[in-house]
């Protein structure tokens, strides 16, 4: 009995185990089977990548499927996947697609042009991607037919003058900005971007100085708006004369200079900003005991682990290319700009300005930290020179050496003009100055801080420099051109009888500082560079 009762109860067992067992296969065939819902939009996306014959859709087909939220994502990853030969054999599909987005500009309604300028976008950026990969990838021919390439292009590019030029929705605005530049950025070698010489035929010029001049839009596309402008200024034409440099050369409405030469101060100023924040947090964290260890590590000649990390410039600093080339472009063609270099203009609250916020990240400050007021007066050119301490500091690198040598490019151009050399040299124009520079230096020069006319200010930071960059790789180009610089303040003074009232000392040491040095490294130096001119030129001064 017993036996049967244990068989009874594996019976009873085995038959729960497969119920359950063919009740859990049961659910997971059913969900198995039950398709995956996709949105309407990718299921879109899929048809055209897919080569499905979509010119047969109703009238109202596009106009509906624009009221849809793009899936950039999407775009970018179905292309990615496709090779050249299959964008070329679905080209008919991706032309009536690429056409379609512009025909929806012409919308009244805001959210389609919106949704539209978001997909041509990523469209074209994927594209870009798929160029920089392959260079003999002609992509253009499968957006456009090659015969209606120009036809298009100048449609194109005559609706993004009209959304540059939209007063109601600054999102447009916005999104047309970043469209313009994914097509500009599109390659490493601008030169080589085979779509900007339609853009060069075609201006957008005058609807971004309109941007520009305004108080509201310049707050919000500013920076971008430079940064287009800076880039489309450094194409080679063909027929060597870029249009846009002849129209900014010319350019002489006031407003425009002005808040041309407000946004790149934002820019410089926000700069400047972050890194005495960040100096601040770091001084301020030492303790006495690392004091103590830093000054007997001294003593001893040992080599400070801090060092490198007072030098150590952030990203934000480096990536400043764009705006000191349009800084450069300004300087360098446009003589009426010279007029607003010393603009007056209160320094204030410059860290939460929405258009510097959008491309440098925020540097967050703790309660206890106290950073100095900026109600005092200033201007492009005191903002720019603080700009200069900073990124001369660190020339090491590739990218911060070609940065600092684009400032000494700037302050080239700006001491070889003979206006901009009379404001920097007028007394009544002085300025509080705050130059950077690093605690660990040991050579005895602190800059005066106090207002001075920027003459002054500019021989301090050419003097910082010439003492603080005599090293075994001497940079030397930089050195050529800070002393250029020198030399050019001087010889304004004395063609023009002007006087200024600095401590000369100082100079006169850097200077002969530099040549001793230059003398006892001569054999090291001269086996990688040539010095000897720069010698000839500092000799001069003697």
């Amino acid at each position: 009995m017993t036996m049967e009762k244990k068989l009874k109860k594996l019976n009873t067992s085995w038959k729960k185990l497969t119920k359950v067992s063919n009740m859990s296969y049961r659910r997971k065939s059913a969900t198995e089977s039950k398709p995956q819902l996709k949105e309407k939009v990718v299921q879109i996306y899929e048809s055209i990548f897919r080569g499905d014959d979509i010119s047969k859709e109703k009238d109202n087909f596009w106009e509906d499927f624009f009221l849809l939220k793009p899936k950039v994502s999407y775009i970018e990853t179905e292309i990615e996947k496709l090779t050249a030969i299959q964008l070329v054999s679905l080209q008919d599909n991706i032309r009536l697609f690429f056409n379609k987005c512009i025909e929806i500009f012409d919308s009244q309604h805001k959210l389609r042009i919106i949704f539209s300028l978001k997909t041509l976008t990523s469209l074209i950026g994927s594209f870009y991607k798929k160029y920089r990969i392959d260079p003999t990838f002609e992509f253009l021919s499968v957006l456009i037919v090659p015969k209606d390439m120009d036809n298009i292009f100048e449609v194109l590019l005559g609706k993004c003058n009209i959304m540059l030029r939209e007063q109601e929705c600054v999102i447009i605005k916005d999104l047309c900005l970043q469209f313009l530049l994914t097509i500009v950025t599109g390659t490493d070698n601008l030169n080589e971007n085979p779509a900007l010489c339609h853009l060069m035929t075609n201006s957008v010029f005058e609807p971004l100085t309109e941007g520009i001049s305004n108080n509201v839009y310049q707050t919000y596309q500013g920076y971008d708006s430079i940064l287009l402008m800076a880039l489309l200024m450094n194409v080679e034409t063909a027929k060597k004369t870029n249009p846009y440099i002849v129209k900014l050369s010319l350019l002489d409405k006031e407003d425009t200079l002005k808040g041309y030469s407000q946004i790149i101060r934002w820019s410089l100023e926000e700069i400047c900003q972050q890194y005495k924040s960040e100096e601040i947090a770091q001084y301020s964290n030492n303790t006495w005991f690392s004091t103590i260890t830093s000054v007997v590590s001294n003593m001893l000649f040992v080599p400070d682990p801090s060092e490198k990390n007072n030098i150590k410039i952030p990203q934000e600093i480096r990536s400043m290319s764009g705006i000191l080339i349009a800084l450069y472009k300004a300087v360098h063609y446009n003589r009426n700009f010279m007029t607003v270099l010393t603009n007056f203009h209160v320094s204030v609250n410059y860290e939460s300005h929405p258009s510097v916020m959008q491309q440098t990240h925020p540097v967050n400050n703790s309660s206890d930290l106290k950073l100095p007021k900026n109600n005092q007066f200033s201007n492009l050119l005191v903002t720019f020179f603080q700009y200069c301490s900073i990124i001369m500091q660190d020339t090491k690198t590739e990218e911060n050496s070609n940065n600092s040598m684009l400032c000494f490019v700037i302050l080239s151009s700006i001491t070889n003009d003979q206006f901009a050399n009379s404001l920097m040299h007028d007394i009544n124009l002085q300025f509080k100055v705050d130059l950077y520079r690093i605690p660990t230096r040991r050579y005895m020069f602190i800059p005066d801080k106090s207002p001075k006319p920027l003459a002054a200010a500019l021989l301090d930071l050419m003097i910082e420099f010439i003492l603080g960059h005599m090293m075994k790789k001497l940079p030397l180009d930089q050195y050529i051109k800070c002393v250029s610089i020198i030399h050019r303040i001087i010889c304004y003074q004395k063609r023009n009888s002007v006087r200024l009232c600095y401590n000369w000392k100082y100079l006169w040491n850097s200077l002969i500082t530099l040549l001793k040095f230059l003398m006892t490294y001569e054999h090291q130096l001269s086996q990688d560079i040539n010095i000897y001119d720069l010698g000839i030129q500092v000799c001069k001064y003697f």
